[in-house]
């Protein structure tokens, strides 16, 4: 998902990365090196007076529904 400030100055990027944690941290990594290019490619193909600055963080929400799922599972089975 993707909230932006009322005013267009700033965006956050929130991305669901599959994998290990190490993995998701490089991917994060490379994601926000790729914030300028990214501010770029919008300036030109947007006709927006002000270009959001982007940045990017992990959502980690399907971690949470799993972990929960497991817990509620576990429960069910010293019921």
């Amino acid at each position: 998902s993707v909230e932006t400030s009322r005013n267009l100055q700033s965006s956050t990027v929130y991305v669901t990365i599959m994998g290990e944690r190490e993995e998701k941290q490089k991917t994060l990594n490379g994601l926000k090196s790729a914030g300028g290019f990214i501010q770029r490619t919008l300036r030109k193909n947007l006709d927006l007076r002000t270009i959001p600055n982007i940045r990017f963080m992990l959502d980690d929400s399907l971690d949470r529904a799993e972990q929960i799922s497991d817990l509620l599972e576990e429960a069910k089975k010293n019921l």
